[in-house]
């Protein structure tokens, strides 16, 4: 990652190279340049926008422990309609126990808006989510 942060700071104009050493990076597990690349993909600024990239990007830096890629992950089940708001809770308490306070607030906020069913459900989502990926 830093490599490829080094070189877009030498070659500005020279994004292809870029982001094929950030690619790199997040192949090999970097969850920073995992991150990275959902964002690039995700604005469209340096290469064309692709969506699909950029999740795909995001929920693998969220798997490794992006606190970033895990928030942007929620949000998307968050904020999409139709997507399940338990899976957007239970990526929100992942990053909400590294003290993540923008986390904490948004889990309990999403939370308050579930059944006792749901509350329920997303409880035990989050946990098995905390199983998996929280450090």
């Amino acid at each position: 990652l830093a490599l490829s942060g080094y070189y877009f700071s030498l070659n500005p104009m020279d994004t292809e190279n870029g982001v094929l050493w950030l690619t790199k990076a997040a192949e090999s597990g970097s969850c920073e340049a995992q991150t990275v690349l959902g964002t690039i993909y995700g604005d469209g600024k340096l290469i064309p926008q692709n969506k699909g990239e950029s999740i795909k990007w995001f929920m693998q830096g969220a798997m490794n422990g992006s606190v970033l890629a895990q928030k942007t992950v929620a949000g998307v089940y968050h904020f999409s309609v139709g997507l399940d708001k338990k899976i957007a809770y239970a990526w929100y308490k992942t990053a909400a126990s590294k003290g993540d306070k923008h986390a904490i607030e948004m889990a309990e906020k999403l939370y308050a808006e579930f059944s006792p069913q749901d509350k329920q459900d997303a409880d035990n989502l989050a946990k098995d989510y905390c199983d998996k990926y929280c450090e």
